[in-house]
């Protein structure tokens, strides 16, 4: 070597070495690799019987690999199988579940009309019970009770106990709704039964 080497060709030339290609690094050599290598070389029958067990042994790894990926594959499609009919069966339920629900929507909404309608309601104990009348052409509500004494029937009013004959209509129709009056019969009933 004379001088600095400034060139490619010459450093490869002085030094005998190959230049390395850019780009990603050499890969491992793999068990077939060495298998493509051994068709090629001149070798002594111990160094093939070698490389046929270091084959066969590969061979068997990649067998019990293949057996064991079969049978993950086989326990995630039943996985996959049960999950589906599980979500079959929620989504029947839920649709049971929905056409339920609408069922009582529906009926909840058609007494809730019947119950605008109603013009009395009925709030009884064995021996004593009172009338929830509505007021004609009113939206009011009226607790009386069902049994009538000589001086006429008593009405329960927010100033208490009265008879019908001395009030008047807003005074005994004095509750808003049927569900104010309802309520307000079963907690002045005599046992507050319910």
């Amino acid at each position: 070597m004379s001088g600095p080497i400034l060139d490619l060709e010459t450093a490869v030339r002085e030094m005998g070495a190959l230049p390395m290609p850019a780009g990603p690094e050499p890969r491992t050599r793999t068990m077939l690799d060495h298998a493509r290598a051994a068709l090629n070389a001149r070798m002594t029958k111990d160094d093939l019987r070698l490389v046929l067990e270091n084959t066969i042994a590969f061979a068997a790894t990649l067998e019990t690999d293949r057996e064991a990926n079969d049978r993950e594959y086989e326990a995630a499609t039943a996985r996959i199988a049960a999950l589906e009919s599980e979500r079959h069966t929620t989504n029947e339920a839920l649709s049971a579940a929905a056409e339920q629900l609408r069922r009582q929507r529906d009926r909840i909404a058609e007494l809730e009309k019947l119950v605008e309608q109603a013009t009395e309601f009925r709030v009884w104990e064995p021996a004593y019970g009172l009338y929830v009348r509505r007021a004609p052409g009113t939206t009011g509500f009226a607790v009386m009770e069902a049994r009538r004494t000589d001086k006429g029937r008593r009405v329960w009013t927010t100033s208490g106990w009265q008879y019908a004959t001395i009030l008047s209509d807003s005074e005994m129709f004095c509750w808003p709704d049927a569900q104010t009056a309802v309520t307000e019969a079963r907690r002045i009933m005599p046992g507050g039964a319910a």
